[in-house]
């Protein structure tokens, strides 16, 4: 899936501290960031129809607990394309799991952004 494929990668600058988790050098928690990054566009290829998807993101960072995680953004083409909930839910399930199966303990925080989607009040542009 060739949409898949686009991805931001953090650059050495972006690349943080793990802890315990993943304490290993910047090098090396890159070279894990791209392993899950590789674990997460496999399992989604599997869930998500690719016609439907126009890239995407996978970025780490901490949550607002400070826990190290994984923040995946699918571009869709069209909001209409949004999953239901129930199948987010097993998005999030099977990215765990395949996370897990390579030694990676980060959540996969998921999200869906389209071109189309409504701004909220707050974000909106004064006019």
């Amino acid at each position: 899936m060739a949409s898949l494929v686009k991805t931001s990668r953090p650059t050495s600058a972006r690349v943080v501290s793990f802890g315990s988790l993943n304490s290993g050098s910047p090098m090396q928690n890159a070279i894990k960031t791209e392993d899950a990054e590789r674990a997460i566009k496999t399992t989604l290829r599997d869930l998500i129809d690719e016609s439907v998807v126009d890239r995407l993101s996978v970025m780490p960072s901490d949550d607002a607990t400070g826990e190290p995680s994984l923040f995946v953004t699918v571009y869709l083409r069209a909001s209409r394309d949004r999953p239901a909930a129930a199948k987010s839910i097993d998005m999030i399930k099977a990215m765990r799991n395949a996370l897990f199966d390579i030694g990676d303990e980060r959540f996969p925080h998921l999200s869906f952004s389209a071109p189309d989607d409504e701004l909220s009040e707050d974000t909106r542009r004064s006019e």
